[in-house]
């Protein structure tokens, strides 16, 4: 079952800075520049900020750059008065991926791999970090774990058992995203305690139906 769209509403007044949204499926549902003084003058942009939605890392992501709102109206709706943005966004609060882990195996004396579906569960953010609970479609040896994404960067920590394990391990990996590849990847440390080494991959499907509510 497919995830209730969310929304969320944000206030950017003027020449304060760059604002990004990042979310799944996300859509602009109003997007009014006024006055600070006289609310009466203002612009409709709804359909020109969701025409500069755009795809990163896997999710719809939107650029704010608030020193540019007259240039998003198309004119200055109240000159020499300083003007705010007020916007609503809706999104999807879920989204899913494929993770790979690649890892070596002391038993085995070998490399091994498993692959998985992962669902995220959105928890909210604040200045660009999203944060997410994180299940998947293997229970059994993924216990589930958190996702933090800031921008091109992400902590991932997660609990998870081996093939020919018994006891589930926590793991903590530091995630970069590569615009070729379109993938999220790093190391981590599988089990401390021995100092083996996993190589983790996650490739966002936005277009993917969640699995969770």
């Amino acid at each position: 079952m497919g995830a209730v769209p969310s929304t969320s509403n944000a206030s950017i007044r003027e020449s304060t800075g760059s604002y990004s949204f990042q979310h799944n499926e996300m859509t602009v549902m109003n997007a009014i520049v006024q006055s600070t003084q006289d609310p009466g003058k203002s612009a409709d942009i709804t359909e020109k900020l969701n025409s500069m939605i755009y795809i990163h890392a896997g999710m719809d992501t939107l650029t704010i750059d608030s020193a540019k709102l007259n240039d998003y109206a198309g004119y200055d709706v109240d000159p020499f008065v300083v003007k705010e943005l007020l916007l609503t966004i809706s999104y999807k609060a879920t989204a899913s991926g494929t993770m790979t882990n690649t890892y070596w195996s002391s038993d085995l004396n070998q490399f091994r791999e498993t692959t998985r579906t992962l669902y995220l569960k959105e928890l909210g953010g604040d200045q660009g970090q999203t944060a997410y609970s994180v299940t998947s479609d293997d229970p059994e040896k993924f216990k589930g774990g958190e996702l933090m994404i800031d921008q091109e960067k992400a902590g991932f920590s997660y609990n998870m058992v081996f093939p020919g394990e018994t006891n589930h391990a926590k793991h903590d990996v530091l995630l970069t995203y590569d615009i070729e590849t379109d993938e999220w990847s790093g190391y981590g440390f599988k089990d401390v305690s021995r100092a083996d080494v996993g190589f983790v991959k996650i490739k966002m499907h936005p277009s993917l139906p969640p699995l969770i509510a």
